[in-house]
């Protein structure tokens, strides 16, 4: 015998599980198969190496409540060269900020208020 509830077996004198009191049953429980998280990727809304434009990017999605993964931030000043020319680290490419797929949309539309040009002068910091 065994315990729904607790999934311990009994001998077959028993009724109800000693340690909890629920009736037995004759077959073991099957345990019950974990609910199936959705398919969530994170996908690409911006990739720059302005880091005025980062820094505006963040700020808007933290304000929505939007989390997201600024890929390639932190490796920036890691390797050689640091952010010469382009504005971000040659070796490793430009920053890309993902937020899940399922978020893309509202994201994007946030995003769209913004000028993502870069000017002249805010990869130098430049007056």
């Amino acid at each position: 015998m065994f315990c729904p509830k607790c999934t311990y077996e009994y001998i077959d004198d028993l009724v109800q599980c000693p340690d909890c009191g629920t009736d037995l049953v004759s077959a073991r429980p099957r345990k019950a198969a974990p609910a199936r998280q959705p398919d969530l990727a994170l996908v690409t809304i911006l990739e720059t190496g302005n880091q005025f434009l980062i820094a505006r990017v963040k700020s808007i999605l933290d304000e929505a409540g939007i989390p997201y993964l600024a890929k390639g931030e932190g490796l920036q000043d890691l390797f050689g060269l640091g952010r010469i020319g382009a504005g971000y680290n040659q070796i490793v490419g430009p920053v890309q900020l993902q937020v899940r797929n399922d978020q893309e949309q509202l994201a994007r539309r946030l995003l769209e208020e913004i000028d993502t040009a870069v000017p002249d002068d805010a990869e130098t910091g430049a007056p």
